[in-house]
């Protein structure tokens, strides 16, 4: 069982979601990174529920059942051309951070950079890459100091809007202070775009998670902010570590140069 309201079953499935709906067993095992006895004990599970079936291929696959009753049809996309198609979304939601979010809320500073295309680069294991982050700082007339933010972005597309953005998003708050998942609807209300829109909001206000649709990711005039993140307080080592590894030598530097 997964941590909060998310079971193997959900994990299983939206990893398999991800990949076109059809991976080889092995694949998908080293996916989700579990061992054999956690792997087919959710694989038995979503068998008997009708929810995958099993394929073809060396060492057995499986392949998601549509709501229909049908298995989704298998198409060899190339694992790079998948990934390609969320990236797509970074540099306009990084535009629109920059050109709107930021602007919003009156940082002295800010900068913004895609933190999520790192290739085989280590940054601290899974769920611990967030797509977009932000570093800022902001002072207060009648606070001693500056305040500093470290805010990060998960940013899903139309097939993945679920539960499993907020727990990705959650898990960036061991080195952030806020963290927000942006669901970018492509045209559609957040409501219509996900089947558990509901449930998806509750647990991000349990949680502390931010939660933005974007109708359009290219016209901030479109972003609604559905639920406010709470401001958390982070490991500073985590978080000293994070940007360390995943910004650009120039922003670590302008960093250091807020601080002297």
């Amino acid at each position: 069982m997964a941590d909060g309201d998310v079971t193997d079953g959900d994990l299983f499935l939206d990893t398999l979601q991800k990949n076109n709906g059809h991976l080889g067993n092995k694949t998908l095992r080293e996916k989700l990174g579990w061992d054999d006895d956690r792997y087919w004990s959710a694989h038995s599970q979503l068998i008997d529920q009708g929810r995958i079936t099993k394929g073809r291929g060396q060492g057995g696959s499986v392949v998601l059942v549509l709501p229909d009753g049908d298995a989704a049809p298998v198409i060899d996309i190339p694992q790079a051309e998948q990934e390609r198609r969320e990236a797509d979304l970074y540099e306009p939601a990084k535009g629109q951070i920059e050109s709107g979010w930021v602007r919003e809320r009156s940082f002295d500073e800010a900068v913004v950079e895609v933190t999520g295309i790192q290739g085989r680069r280590y940054t601290g294991g899974l769920w611990t890459r967030p797509d977009i982050a932000v570093v800022a700082i902001r002072s207060f007339p009648y606070l001693p100091g500056k305040i500093f933010d470290l805010i990060t972005f998960e940013i899903k597309k139309i097939d993945s809007i679920n539960v499993l953005g907020v727990f990705e998003a959650l898990s960036h708050l061991q080195f952030a202070s806020q963290a927000y998942v942006l669901y970018c609807t492509s045209g559609q209300q957040f409501h219509d775009a996900a089947k558990d829109s509901d449930r998806i909001l509750d647990i991000a206000k349990l949680h502390g998670v931010g939660v933005i649709s974007a109708v359009n990711v290219n016209d901030f005039e479109t972003w609604e902010e559905l639920v406010e993140p709470r401001r958390s307080s982070p490991d500073p080592e985590q978080a000293n570590l994070f940007i360390g590894t995943s910004f650009s030598e120039e922003t670590r530097n302008r960093i250091i140069k807020w601080h002297k």
